[in-house]
């Protein structure tokens, strides 16, 4: 009698036990559950879903639930599996995609640090460039640590503008306005520290002094020296642009300008625009008022236009001089000034 009673206890107080488990094993769940909800994942709650299904199936049956616990446990193993070959998808994705923002930023990098090389021209026997370009570079590791960083930031806006339920139009609008060329390159060198300088003109007697000065300071440049040094970037652009999209740097080039010299009245200014326009086949039709024959007799042809009025009408005058008949009358005007050419 005494051994069934005792059998009766330990039955009672086991399955008090198997109770206690039961209502810990709920509020772990319950648990579980809100930390799932709040993720938002939806694979993670179709599972949850799943488990709850599972415990109420096999409630009482333990036996059953082992075996149901047994076979969520090779299902979130195979989830698992299938997270890891995504998360390896991704990461390889993310490296290609590195890869191609560095080969971009290395390809933009040395197309800018070419542009000087078209602005040579031929001074007094030297080969000289009118522009030059300083612009220190990352080195490989850091560059593509500066890109993954960048890809980071953006794929964590994409997701959370995903989250917030913007449209895949709009998702794609943000990822155009954030992967720009831009952006891309200044992973690859910091645009701040690129260093873009002019050539300053110099008259005959200070020629030898060769003073390259930053873009910036050419704005406080004299008038024909500003617009000078700007035309001579602008035909360098354009042979520079025919020659990378085109391959037809030497084709030749015609170009209206309205008053480029400003108000220059040394030729030294004009001159090194004049030999790169030549030098690249830069065909120049520049309207402008300057009356000085010096500057003038860099032109091969100029053109005269003026109203004149007769019986009280306006008609246009227009006379025409070619290069050598330039050269006669500043030599004559040298002559009467007394001085030589």
């Amino acid at each position: 009698m005494k051994d069934v009673h005792h059998l009766r206890k330990a039955l009672d107080e086991t399955r008090e036990n198997l109770g206690t488990q039961d209502l810990l094993i709920k509020e772990k769940f319950q648990a579980m559950h809100l930390e799932i909800e709040q993720t938002g994942n939806p694979h993670l709650l179709a599972m949850s879903r799943d488990f709850t299904n599972v415990l109420e199936s096999s409630k009482g049956n333990y036996e059953a639930m082992i075996e149901n616990f047994y076979s969520v446990l090779q299902a979130m193993d195979k989830f698992k599996e299938s997270l890891e070959f995504q998360r390896a998808q991704s990461e390889e994705g993310r490296n290609e995609l590195i890869e191609m923002m560095f080969e971009r930023g290395e390809l933009l990098y040395k197309n800018t640090c070419e542009l000087p090389k078209y602005s040579h021209i031929e001074e007094q026997g030297l080969n000289i460039s009118l522009f030059t370009i300083r612009w220190p570079k990352y080195d490989v590791l850091d560059c593509k640590h500066k890109l993954r960083m960048f890809v980071d930031e953006v794929l964590a806006e994409l997701t959370e503008r995903q989250e917030k339920g913007d449209s895949q139009e709009s998702l794609d609008q943000l990822f155009q306005d954030k992967v720009n060329e831009v952006n891309i390159l200044n992973c690859y060198a910091d645009i701040d520290r690129c260093v873009l300088k002019a050539l300053k003109p110099r008259n005959a007697q200070l020629a030898e002094m060769k003073e390259y000065f930053s873009w910036d300071e050419v704005a406080g440049w004299s008038n024909g020296e500003k617009h000078a040094s700007r035309m001579a970037m602008f035909i360098t652009l354009n042979t520079f642009i025919r020659k990378k999209r085109f391959s037809q740097e030497n084709s030749w080039k015609f170009l209206i300008a309205d008053n480029p010299f400003g108000e220059t009245s040394a030729d030294h200014v004009v001159k090194p625009m004049i030999i790169l326009a030549k030098k690249t086949n830069t065909q120049l039709f520049c309207l402008t008022g300057i009356e000085d024959k010096r500057i003038q007799m860099e032109f091969d042809t100029v053109i005269s236009n003026q109203y004149v009025e007769q019986r009280g009408r306006l008609f246009l005058h227009s006379e025409t001089e070619t290069k050598e008949s330039l050269e006669i009358e500043s030599l004559f005007y040298s002559k009467q000034q007394g001085f030589r050419l």
